[in-house]
């Protein structure tokens, strides 16, 4: 159902009304949605670097990251990509009252959570751990992220699009910005000596 929605607003960006007036709890979209979508990455990526590996040039060797270790740092994604998306929300329904697009903060969950989607769908790549595969697929779904963002948030928000753009582009401003703040965490995270732990296979 998500993703036929979300295919949808790709070939129709007017159907964003659509997804508006179909309420929800943020509760029940939050465990219907948004907790399935975001461990779509996490799951791939935890079997890619633990059972398929990855090689670099040059090198003969399969390298993997230890089970358990693994596990715990896909945990603490996880738990970094709700964070993050709870924050972009919550930003979203803060900002909304500026562009005079009163929104709730279960309506700023869904527009981040359908925004954001391509990223957690073409997380799954990470079942295949590339550098190449994972630079191509965040160029697109970064595309395709702003397509939504853009296209989206007048239809959804209910404005007119001179608003919608300077609206899409602050939510884009706290999007990096939340970014940033996570990649910062991890080096601070992996300079205090919590890193995870490779095997190498010939």
């Amino acid at each position: 159902m998500f993703i036929t929605k979300l295919v949808a607003l790709f070939i129709n960006p007017s159907l964003w009304k659509q997804v508006h007036d179909n309420k929800m709890t943020i509760v029940k979209f939050y465990f219907r949605v948004v907790l399935w979508i975001t461990l779509l990455p996490i799951a791939c990526t935890l079997w890619g670097v633990t059972v398929n590996g990855w090689s670099i040039p040059g090198f003969d060797r399969l390298i993997t990251i230890d089970v358990t270790v693994a596990t715990i740092l896909a945990f603490a994604s996880w738990v970094a990509i709700n964070l993050a998306i709870m924050v972009i929300s919550f930003f979203t329904c803060w900002m909304s009252a500026n562009f005079s697009a009163k929104l709730t903060l279960t309506d700023s969950l869904i527009f981040s959570t359908y925004a954001l989607s391509p990223f957690f769908i073409l997380g799954s790549c990470g079942l295949f751990p590339s550098l190449w595969l994972a630079i191509i697929a965040i160029f697109i779904a970064i595309f395709l992220s702003c397509y939504l963002l853009y296209t989206g948030i007048a239809y959804f928000m209910e404005i007119n699009p001179e608003k919608g753009f300077l609206y899409a582009s602050s939510i884009l401003c706290v999007a990096l910005i939340t970014l940033v703040g996570m990649m910062a965490a991890t080096i601070v995270i992996w300079g205090s000596g919590i890193e995870p732990m490779f095997n190498s296979f010939k």
